[in-house]
């Protein structure tokens, strides 16, 4: 991975002195024309390494319109294990009480998996209703059952809740802040559920290395792209709620720090900078409904070695039910296929029996609205 970006550079330049020289009909001499081939004998495992890294973060939310949230405050301490290479990366933490959570980017897709592991708290078993049934039984029925959600990415960003999008900033990032008009979104907030995700100017200090993770970053509020923000958001998920959130940006503040993340201690690592220690923490969005949270929190990395390519999500040991997100119908408002699925590969969108599922998807979502008129 870390030799990637190095060896194409080399190329690259090897490719523009052997044309430069051609042009102007210079000699070539032999350690030149050798050049290329040393650098394609490199082993293929130096430039597609894959490190697994082991951190914990403590994170502490509270609400910052109470008058004793922060004092009554109570940490959680949040495990992970992240395995990254130069296109791909999986991760697996035990954010979810009570259940295995599992994040997978294959370099086209995300992945998330997520299954029953534990059974409910005594008190909620004798809660049962009707509605929710929190029984021993069902719980054992559950267990063998697996949910992945799809998304398309184009970047690789999780966009998933705060420990996964904090695990992949410090360690999994450096090609995303590569691209071109690549914006941060806010990390301390579900991703893809959050309409003001990306209404934030950046600046960011990457390590001058070929990996080139943040070493700090601050998000600064901005009006023009709140706006931006949350018209994309809910050209998506309906537009409902689009005035009253389009109306809200008369209370944005303008340039305000909603977010700082700094690494405090390095280590190197096969020729490259990563995090030993990173804090962080974000603001409060008072201006909107249930967003006055303020979250912060430390990342400590406890081991880093090489390892081998991670795998996907997929068992089919399980019952796996797919929640396949790179469907959809701007005209009927459905966002997703949904099915069984009972292999190990990836399922293919162009795949007739899965279209033909989700048409009728789209069609009950069509007579539905027609009732409703």
């Amino acid at each position: 991975m870390f030799l990637v970006s190095w060896f194409q550079d080399s190329v690259n330049g090897v490719a523009r002195m052997l044309r430069t020289q051609l042009m102007n009909k210079a000699p070539i001499t032999c350690a030149q024309k050798f050049l290329p081939l040393l650098l394609l004998t490199l082993p293929y495992c130096a430039l597609a390494q894959f490190v697994e890294i082991s951190t914990q973060i403590e994170l502490t939310s509270y609400r910052s319109d109470e008058t004793n949230g922060a004092a009554n405050a109570k940490s959680r301490l949040i495990s992970s294990v992240f395995i990254v290479g130069s296109n791909s990366w999986r991760l697996e933490d035990n954010w979810i009480k009570g259940g295995l959570n599992k994040w997978f980017y294959d370099g086209t897709n995300v992945y998330e998996s997520l299954q029953v592991t534990e059974p409910p708290p005594e008190e909620l078993r004798n809660r049962s209703s009707g509605l929710i049934d929190f029984s021993m039984e069902t719980f054992e029925a559950s267990r063998s059952n697996l949910t992945i959600n799809i998304w398309s990415s184009p970047d690789g960003h999780p966009m998933a809740d705060s420990p996964e999008n904090m695990v992949w900033l410090a360690f999994g990032s450096g090609q995303y802040l590569k691209r071109e008009g690549r914006l941060i979104l806010l990390p301390c907030d579900m991703g893809r559920h959050t309409p003001d995700r990306y209404a934030y100017t950046d600046k960011t200090e990457v390590f001058p290395d070929a990996l080139g993770l943040p070493g700090s970053m601050d998000l600064f509020m901005s009006r023009e792209l709140y706006l931006s923000s949350v018209d994309g958001f809910y050209k998506v998920w309906g537009a409902r709620y689009l005035p009253w959130m389009r109306a809200a940006v008369t209370n944005v503040p303008e340039g305000a720090l909603m977010f700082h993340y700094s690494v405090t201690a390095t280590t190197n690592f096969l020729g490259c900078t990563f995090p030993l220690r990173f804090e962080f923490y974000q603001n409060g969005r008072n201006f909107l409904q249930n967003e006055g949270w303020f979250n912060k929190g430390v990342g400590t990395l406890k081991s880093i070695r090489e390892t081998e390519p991670p795998h996907g999500l997929f068992d089919t040991r399980l019952h796996q039910t797919i929640v396949d997100w790179r469907f959809s119908d701007e005209a009927s408002g459905v966002n997703a296929n949904m099915y069984t699925w009972t292999n190990e590969f990836v399922p293919q969108t162009n795949d007739s029996a899965l279209q033909d599922r989700f048409k009728a998807r789209v069609e009950q979502a069509r007579r539905h609205q027609q009732r409703g008129k």
